[in-house]
């Protein structure tokens, strides 16, 4: 069983991820780590399906694999810009979980 570990989703599964952008994402780059590394404990493989911004996160991901000799690749896909960003802006929507990942309107539940 491979793990498509995508940060987004799990992001998006945060409540007030929207209005807390920098630490909502911290968090989300904290789980993902942590789940990278019960799944590979496991036994099974991790992809992480998305344009990581920050170097320090690919770092990371590349610890965890260390730290259990795993082996760590990084792969980059190119296209066209124009191309490159019309998907970067559609991704959410494709996601196996975008509709969770969307935001969900504040709702008052107190009776």
């Amino acid at each position: 069983m491979t793990l498509a570990l995508e940060q987004d989703v799990v992001r998006g599964l945060l409540g007030g991820w929207r209005t807390r952008e920098k630490e909502s994402g911290e968090a989300a780059r904290s789980l993902c780590l942590e789940m990278a590394r019960t799944h590979l404990r496991a036994g099974h493989d991790v992809i992480v399906p998305q344009f990581i911004a920050l170097p320090s996160y690919l770092d990371e991901l590349a610890q965890v694999g260390a730290d259990l000799a795993v082996r760590h690749v990084e792969l980059v896909l190119l296209d066209d810009a124009a191309v490159s960003e019309r998907r970067f802006h559609q991704r959410l929507a494709l996601l196996p979980l975008g509709s969770q990942a969307r935001p969900v309107p504040q709702v008052d539940l107190r009776c």
